[in-house]
C-alpha cells in the first residue's frame, strides 16, 4: 500500500530520526547488494522497506530501491540479475565484441530486454505508489545537468509523481556506451545518474535536510557494489590520451566520485553512516555475466553479511531494533 502522499504533503515527514537506505550503482555488480539486502529481509521477516524512511539509489542502485519501495522482495531482484544477466547484458555484435570494438559507434546493448524484464517485475507502477520517499538520479542530458526523480514527499514535488518506475529505472540506468539514452516523454534524453552520483548518499542527506530533518537525526545504510580494482601504472596517468587511458578512466571516476560523497557524508553525520561494500581481488567488470564472477559477488554478500551484520557494525542494531 502506498504512501497517503496528501497527508505527508500536508504536515511533512514527521520523523523524529529519519533512516536512509542508500544504494550504489554498479551494474551486474547490483547482485551483492540485493543479496544483502535479501539476507536482511529473510531474518526479519518483512520487507526492507519497512525498517527505512527513504530509499536511494543510482543506476542498478536506482532499480533496487525502486522495487525495495514497492515492498518487492530484494531475493527477486537478486535473481533477474543472477538468471537474466546474460540476456540484459547480451552484445548486439558478437564479433566486435570479441575485438572490444563494440561500444565505438553504438550502445553495446540492447535496452530492450532490460525493460521488458522490469516490466515483468514492477509492472504500470507509478512513482506515487512508493511505500517509502524515493530519491532517484539520473542526467538531463540536453541541459547536461542532474536530475533526481522524486516521490511526492513535500508540496513543491508533484512533477514525478505520475511517471512509470519503468521509465525512472531505464533513465537511471542509461549508462552511456552500455545502453542507449532514455526518453520519457518522447522528446528528452536521460542518461545514468551514475556520471554524477554513482554513490547517491549525499542526495539522502541534502533531501531530509530539505524536509526539515537535522543532521545529527539522520541515519543512513550505505551499501557499495565493490570498489573498483585499479591497477594501473603512472605512465597512463602522466602520458594521458583516450587509448591510453582506455576503460581505466571509467573506473578512475567511480572510485574517487563514490568515496568522495562517502568521505563528505561521513564529515557530516559521523557515525550515524554505515557502509558496507567489498574489495573484488580481481577485475569485476559492470557487465560481467561469468558463472565465476556471478557466485563471486553471492559469496561476498554472504561473507560481508555474517561479518556486519549482527558483528562487526552491528548493522541489526543500528537500524532494525
Amino acid at each position: 500500500m502506498s504512501k497517503d502522499w496528501n497527508h505527508v504533503q500536508k504536515n511533512g515527514w514527521e520523523c523524529d530520526n529519519v533512516k536512509i537506505l542508500s544504494i550504489d550503482g554498479g551494474g551486474i555488480r547490483g547482485i551483492f547488494a540485493a543479496r544483502y539486502l535479501a539476507k536482511i529481509e529473510q531474518d526479519l521477516g518483512s520487507p526492507i522497506n519497512e525498517s527505512f524512511d527513504l530509499i536511494t539509489g543510482t543506476s542498478t542502485g536506482g532499480i533496487i530501491a525502486i522495487a525495495t519501495s514497492l515492498g518487492i522482495p530484494a531475493k527477486e531482484i537478486e535473481a533477474l540479475y543472477a538468471e537474466n544477466g546474460n540476456i540484459i547484458f547480451k552484445p548486439k555484435n558478437r564479433i566486435l565484441s570479441r575485438l572490444n570494438l563494440d561500444c565505438i559507434f553504438s550502445c553495446k546493448y540492447d535496452s530492450g530486454e532490460l525493460k521488458r524484464l522490469l516490466v515483468s517485475t514492477l509492472g504500470d507502477s507509478k512513482m506515487s505508489d512508493a511505500q517509502t520517499f524515493l530519491c532517484i538520479p539520473a542526467v538531463e542530458h540536453n541541459k547536461a545537468k542532474p536530475k533526481v526523480f522524486k516521490t511526492p514527499h513535500n508540496s513543491q514535488l508533484h512533477i514525478d509523481a505520475n511517471i512509470s518506475v519503468v521509465d525512472i529505472a531505464l533513465s537511471t540506468a542509461a549508462a552511456p556506451t552500455y545502453l542507449k539514452a532514455h526518453s520519457i516523454s518522447g522528446h528528452d534524453c536521460k542518461l545514468d545518474g551514475g556520471l554524477w552520483a554513482n554513490n547517491p548518499v549525499l542526495i539522502g542527506i541534502a533531501e531530509s535536510v530539505k524536509n526539515g530533518v537535522s543532521l545529527n537525526k539522520i541515519k543512513i545504510l550505505s551499501i557499495g557494489t565493490g570498489e573498483t580494482f585499479y591497477n594501473s601504472t603512472n605512465n597512463r596517468a602522466f602520458n594521458g590520451g583516450l587509448i591510453r587511458w582506455n576503460k581505466k578512466l571509467v573506473d578512475v571516476m567511480l572510485n574517487v566520485q563514490s568515496e568522495g560523497a562517502l568521505q563528505i557524508a561521513k564529515y557530516l553525520i559521523g557515525d550515524n553512516l554505515k557502509r558496507i561494500n567489498f574489495t573484488p581481488t580481481r577485475s569485476l567488470s559492470l557487465d560481467s555475466v561469468k558463472k565465476t564472477d556471478i557466485d563471486f559477488m553471492k559469496q561476498e554478500a554472504d561473507t560481508v553479511f555474517a561479518k556486519t551484520y549482527k558483528n562487526d557494525q552491528n548493522i541489526y542494531n543500528s537500524f532494525f531494533v
